[in-house]
């Protein structure tokens, strides 16, 4: 396929756009990440001091309230997590769509210079077109990249943060039942 300079002009400035959205999506994602642990974070402390300091039966509802916070917050971290995620892989297809229209996905013949390296290589790195090529379609490339290694920590980590809410949310109401007696 063969491109008009005006055509390679404009597609490799919104190769430029779409690589700066692709690190904006990266940002906000590891933001949200430090966010929800910050605000997650911030809720435990509360708890574990206030567990040390409650004596009655509305300080022990107030704890099983901050438990049930914990679950939540750590819920929408995942949502949120994953959110942006997505749009982050969803940017690097298009990229990728971008590189193969410009021609960089496969070598580009030149005479090196002397001591000159790898004429025969794309300028994409060949890993990253294998894993374009194991799916038929960018959808399907997205679908399964959605919960690799770079996603799966975050989101076991809310998980984890959901399951301390669930045993702190059980000692809050054993405590608050014990204020009873």
């Amino acid at each position: 396929m063969s491109l008009e300079k005006e055509e390679r002009e404009e597609l490799f400035k919104l190769y430029q756009l779409t690589s700066g959205e692709m690190l904006n999506f990266h940002e906000s994602h590891n933001k949200r990440i430090e966010w929800f642990v910050g605000i997650i974070t911030a809720i435990v402390t509360a708890w574990v001091v206030g567990i040390f300091k409650s004596e009655t039966a509305t300080h022990y509802l107030l704890l099983a309230l901050g438990a049930m916070a914990i679950i939540a917050v750590a819920g929408v971290a995942q949502s949120s997590v994953r959110y942006t995620y997505r749009f982050f892989l969803e940017t690097i297809s298009t990229r990728g769509k971008l590189e193969q229209i410009l021609g960089w996905t496969t070598a580009i013949p030149y005479e090196p210079p002397q001591n000159g390296y790898w004429p025969n290589d794309a300028i994409v790195p060949e890993r990253y077109l294998e894993g374009r090529r194991a799916h038929s379609t960018s959808d399907a490339w997205v679908a399964a990249r959605t919960n690799d290694d770079a996603n799966w920590w975050p989101i076991w980590l809310f998980r984890s943060a959901q399951l301390i809410g669930a045993i702190m949310f059980i000692v809050a109401l054993h405590l608050l039942m014990q204020s009873f007696k």
